[in-house]
C-alpha cells in the first residue's frame, strides 16, 4: 500500500539513491554517508574536483542487514567504499537504522561506522520511490533501479582534463550514448508523477489534520463541559461535607442534651419509686395499726362486760365471795384502763400515720407527674436524636454518591484529556508530515526543473559533457 511500511519484505532489494536534498544539513546529521555527500557537493569538493561518477546503491537484504556502495572520484584518484548496517522497522513507518562498518578498497581498510543509530520516519513509498527523513530533517530519496536504466544518464566533464589513469574508467561509464527526448519526456513525466502521488498524500493529510483538528475541537468542549460539571459536582460535595459537619455538632447537642434528660427522667423515677415505697410502707403500718385498734377495741369491749358480770354477781352473791369479786373487778378495770390508753395512743398514731400517708401520697402524684413529663421529654428528644441520626446516614450516603460522582467525572475528564493530547499530538504530527510532504514535493519539482534544464541543454549543445548524477 502506498505510504505504508510494515515490514522489511516490502524494502527487500537494490536501491539507487537520487540527489540527497538539503546539503546543508549534511554535516549536522553525524552520519558518514551524509557528510561524504556534503564534501562532495560544496564549494570546496568542487576545487578539489571531487565528484560521484554514479548513483550510490543501496542493497537492503530480508534480514535487515544493508550495504551501501559508493563510487567517489577526487582529482586522478578514485575508490569504492561500501557502508555496513542493520535496519530494522520499530513501527509501522518508522525505521531505526544501527550502523555497522566501512570498508575502503583502495586504503584495503575496515573500520567500525562510529556514529549513534538514525531514526528515519518514511514520508512516502509505492514500492518504486522511497524517501526517508530523520530527527534533523535530512531526507534521503531511493529509487528502484529498474525504473530507469542507469546508464543512459548525461555525465558532465569537468573543464580540466582528467588524468590518464583514470580516462578508461570515464570511458567506461561514458561508453552509452546521451539520452534522447524522450528519455528526458519520460523521466520528467515520471517526476511529475510522483510530484501528483505526493500532492494526493499531501490533501490527504491536510484532511486528516482538518479532521483531528475539529476533532481537537470537539474534546476542548467536552473538557470544557467536564471540567464545569467536575466543579459543581466538587462544590456539591463540599457543601454536603459542611451539612454534615452542621448535621454532627447538632446531633451532639441533641445527644448531650438527651442524656441529660435521660438523667433527669431516671432521678425522678428513683424519686417516685423511693415514694412509693414509702407510701406501700405507711399503707401497710396503717392497716397494721388499724388493726391492733380494731383489738384494742375489742378487749375494751371485752373487759367492760367481764366487770359488768362481775358487778352483777358479787350483788346476789354471798358475802364472803365479795372481796373475790372486788379483786377481779379491779384488776378487770386496771386493765380495762389501759385498754382505753392503747386505743387513744392507737387512734393518735393512725391520724398521724394517715396524714403521713397522705402527705407522701400528694408527693407520689406530684413526683409522678413530673416523671412522666421528664420521660415524655426524654422520648421527644430521643426520636429527635433516631431522627437525626437517620438524616446523618442519608446525607452520609449523599456524600458517598457525590464523591463518586465526583471522582468518576475526573477519571472521565483524564481520560478526554488523554484522548485530547493524543488527537492534538496527531494532528501536529499530520501537520509535520504535511510540511515534510511540502517539501518533498519541492525537491522533486526542483529535481524536474533541473531536468528540463538538462533536456534544452542537451538540444542547445553539440558536444557532449559530463553531468553529476544528482543534478
Amino acid at each position: 500500500e502506498r505510504g505504508s511500511v510494515l515490514d522489511l519484505s516490502q524494502l527487500e532489494g537494490e536501491w539507487e539513491m537520487r540527489s540527497p536534498s538539503e546539503q546543508e544539513r549534511g554535516w549536522m546529521s553525524g552520519d558518514v554517508l551524509r557528510m561524504v555527500f556534503s564534501m562532495y557537493q560544496s564549494g570546496v569538493g568542487k576545487m578539489l574536483r571531487m565528484e560521484l561518477p554514479v548513483a550510490p546503491k543501496l542493497l537492503i537484504k530480508q534480514d535487515g542487514n544493508t550495504e551501501m556502495k559508493m563510487h567517489l572520484r577526487w582529482g586522478d584518484k578514485h575508490d569504492s567504499i561500501k557502508l555496513f548496517s542493520t535496519i530494522q522497522i520499530a513501527e509501522p513507518n518508522k525505521i531505526s537504522a544501527k550502523p555497522g562498518s566501512v570498508r575502503s578498497a583502495a586504503l584495503w581498510l575496515t573500520l567500525p561506522a562510529l556514529q549513534r543509530e538514525r531514526k528515519l520516519r518514511v514520508t512516502f513509498f509505492d514500492g518504486e520511490v522511497l524517501v526517508l527523513r530523520d530527527e534533523k530533517a535530512v531526507v534521503d530519496i531511493f529509487w528502484r533501479p529498474h525504473v530507469h536504466v542507469r546508464s543512459d544518464r548525461p555525465q558532465r566533464q569537468e573543464a580540466a582534463q582528467p588524468s590518464p589513469a583514470s580516462a578508461g574508467e570515464d570511458n567506461a561509464l561514458d561508453s552509452d550514448a546521451a539520452p534522447g527526448a524522450e528519455w528526458w519526456e519520460a523521466e520528467i513525466g515520471e517526476l511529475s508523477a510522483k510530484v501528483e502521488f505526493l500532492k494526493q498524500a499531501l490533501e490527504e493529510q491536510r484532511e486528516q489534520a482538518s479532521v483531528d483538528g475539529a476533532e481537537r475541537g470537539m474534546l476542548r468542549g467536552e473538557i470544557a463541559r467536564l471540567e464545569t460539571i467536575a466543579e459543581t459536582a466538587t462544590l456539591e460535595a463540599k457543601g454536603h461535607v459542611v451539612t454534615l459537619d452542621v448535621m454532627d455538632s447538632l446531633a451532639n447537642k441533641l445527644a448531650e442534651a438527651a442524656g441529660a434528660q435521660r438523667q433527669k427522667s431516671s432521678a425522678k423515677d428513683e424519686a417516685r419509686a423511693q415514694l412509693q415505697d414509702e407510701v406501700s410502707s405507711l399503707q401497710e403500718a396503717s392497716l397494721e395499726l388499724e388493726d391492733q385498734l380494731g383489738k384494742f377495741i375489742a378487749r375494751g369491749t371485752s373487759l367492760r362486760e367481764q366487770v359488768q358480770v362481775f358487778e352483777d354477781q358479787r350483788q346476789v352473791g354471798p358475802r364472803d365471795s365479795w372481796p373475790g369479786y372486788l379483786s377481779a373487778i379491779t384488776r378487770s378495770s386496771t386493765e380495762l384502763a389501759e385498754v382505753r390508753a392503747q386505743v387513744s395512743g392507737a387512734k393518735k398514731a393512725a391520724i398521724s400515720l394517715k396524714k403521713e400517708l397522705a402527705r407522701k401520697e400528694r408527693q407520689l402524684r406530684s413526683v409522678a407527674v413530673a416523671a412522666e413529663a421528664e420521660a415524655f421529654e426524654r422520648a421527644v428528644l430521643e426520636a429527635q436524636l433516631e431522627d437525626r441520626k437517620q438524616e446523618i446516614a442519608a446525607q452520609e450516603l449523599r456524600l458517598r454518591e457525590a464523591e463518586a460522582s465526583q471522582a468518576s467525572l475526573r477519571s472521565e475528564l483524564e481520560q478526554v484529556r488523554c484522548q485530547f493530547a493524543t488527537v492534538e499530538a496527531r494532528e501536529a504530527e499530520h501537520r509535520d508530515q504535511v510540511l515534510a510532504v511540502q517539501s518533498e514535493i519541492g525537491d522533486i519539482i526542483a529535481q524536474a526543473r533541473a531536468a528540463q534544464e538538462l533536456q534544452s541543454a542537451e538540444k542547445n549543445t553539440s558536444t557532449t559533457t559530463r553531468r553529476k548524477w544528482w543534478r
